[in-house]
C-alpha cells in the first residue's frame, strides 16, 4: 500500500498533521502485528504511542488562557461606576492609560473623550457596545493591545409587532370612476339613432320639407316643378336640389324648453359635404346619407382617354346638353342611365363612380347637455 504520508510536495498538505497521522498509523500496525502477543508488552509500547500523539496534537491547538482578556468597554465601565478624584477611581484610569492608551491614540481614539462618553452612558440604557471600541489586552500584560469587533447586542423589549396594512378607500376617487362609468354608459355605440331622451341625446321626430334655392333654406308646404326654369332656378352648379324633411332650428325646440340635438331627418343648419367612391360597376349605387343635394357625378370608361379621366353624368333635364349620360336619386340610392357609355372603372384605382354631396348632419353636438 502506498505511504500516503511520504508523498513529496502534495497540495495542502500540512507536515505536523501527516506527523501525527503516521503515528497513528503506527499505532494501528502495532496492534495488529502484536495481536498474539503478551498484552502487557503491547500495552507499554501502545501508552508511549499514545502520549507521544497527545503532545503533538496539543501543539496544534494553544491552550486557553488561565485569565481572561483585559477588556477596554469593561474596564470603562468599572471606572464611571467609581466617584472621580477617589483613589480607586485615579489608579483605574491610570492602569486602562497604560494599557490601552498608546493602542488607543495609534488607532485614531481619544481616551478622554472615551471616558467622558462612558461617564454619560452609565446608568442608562446606552450601551458602550458601539460607543467605544472593543479593545483588547492578554491578561499577563506582555502582548499588545487588539481591536475585536463590535459584540452583537441583544433587545431588551420586544419587538413592535407589525399590523396589517387596511386598503382604505378613497372615496372621492371611487365617486369620481363613478361618474364617469355613468356617462360613458351614455355613449354607447349603435347602429341606430337614439330613439329616447337619455339626458345626452336628445332626439325629435318634428321636420319640415325643405330646398335649397340660391344657398337658401325655405320651407316648402308643397313643391311642384312645372317647367325647365323652374328646375333650372333651383340647380346649383352641375348638380340638383333635393327636396327632403329636415328638422329646422324652430322644429328642434321641443316642448320643456330643451334642445334637440338628434334628428332622423337631420338638422338644416348642419350641412355636411362629402365625396364617395364606388368600385363596383352597375347602374346603381347606394349612397352613406340620404343627400340634401347632389353636386356632381362622374364615371370613368376605358373607352374614353383610356379610363384615366372620368366623364361627368348630368340630372336628366341637363342630359340635352350633349352626349351625356343622366342619373337619378330616390332616397339613398343614385342610378346611372347608362345609355351611352358603359363605365368599368379607373384602370389603376379601379374606381367606377364618384358621387359628390351635401346632407344634413342627424346629430347636432353643439346643443350636448350634461358633458
Amino acid at each position: 500500500m502506498i505511504n500516503k504520508f511520504k508523498i513529496p510536495n502534495l497540495a495542502g498538505a500540512s507536515a505536523k498533521l501527516n506527523d501525527i497521522q503516521s503515528k497513528l498509523n503506527d499505532m494501528l500496525n502495532n496492534v495488529t502485528s502484536n495481536i498474539d502477543a503478551d498484552a502487557s508488552t503491547s500495552s507499554s509500547t501502545l501508552t508511549s504511542n499514545v502520549t507521544d500523539v497527545q503532545s503533538k496534537v496539543r501543539s496544534l491547538v494553544p491552550q486557553m488562557p488561565t485569565l481572561p482578556n483585559i477588556n477596554l468597554q469593561s474596564q470603562l465601565s468599572s471606572l464611571s461606576s467609581l466617584p472621580a478624584g477617589l483613589p480607586q477611581h485615579t489608579e483605574l484610569l491610570t492602569k486602562i492609560t497604560g494599557d490601552f492608551g498608546s493602542a488607543l491614540t495609534s488607532s485614531g481614539f481619544s481616551l478622554d473623550t472615551l471616558v467622558s462618553q462612558a461617564s454619560s452612558a452609565f446608568g442608562s440604557s446606552t450601551s458602550l457596545s458601539g460607543l467605544v471600541p472593543n479593545f483588547e489586552k492578554a491578561a499577563d500584560g506582555l502582548s499588545e493591545p487588539f481591536e475585536k469587533a463590535m459584540a452583537t447586542r441583544l433587545p431588551e423589549v420586544e419587538a413592535i409587532k407589525e399590523e396589517l396594512s387596511t386598503l382604505n378607500t378613497n372615496e372621492s376617487f371611487t365617486k369620481v370612476i363613478s361618474e364617469r362609468k355613468t356617462l360613458l354608459g351614455k355613449y354607447k355605440t349603435s347602429n341606430s339613432l337614439p330613439t329616447t331622451n337619455t339626458g345626452l341625446f336628445i332626439p325629435t321626430t318634428k321636420s319640415n320639407k325643405v330646398v335649397f334655392d340660391d344657398y337658401r333654406v325655405k320651407v316648402l308646404e308643397e313643391y311642384q316643378p312645372k317647367t325647365f326654369t323652374d328646375l333650372d332656378k333651383n340647380m346649383l352648379g352641375s348638380g340638383v336640389t333635393m327636396v327632403k324633411a329636415v328638422t329646422t332650428a324652430a322644429n328642434a325646440i321641443l316642448s320643456d324648453g330643451n334642445r334637440a340635438n338628434i334628428s332622423k331627418d337631420g338638422f338644416a343648419n348642419k350641412i355636411i359635404k362629402t365625396t364617395e367612391f364606388f368600385k363596383s360597376a352597375g347602374t346603381s349605387v347606394t349612397l352613406k346619407r340620404e343627400p340634401a343635394r347632389v353636386t356632381a357625378v362622374h364615371g370613368y370608361s376605358t373607352k374614353y382617354k383610356e379610363g384615366k379621366t372620368s366623364l361627368q353624368i348630368l340630372p336628366p333635364f341637363l342630359s340635352i346638353l350633349g352626349s351625356f349620360d343622366s342619373y337619378t336619386v330616390n332616397g339613398k340610392t343614385l342610378t346611372i342611365n347608362n345609355d351611352k357609355r358603359t363605365y368599368d372603372g379607373h384602370p389603376d384605382t379601379g374606381v367606377v363612380y364618384v358621387v359628390n354631396y351635401v346632407y344634413h348632419n342627424d346629430y347636432d353636438a353643439e346643443f350636448v347637455q350634461g358633458t
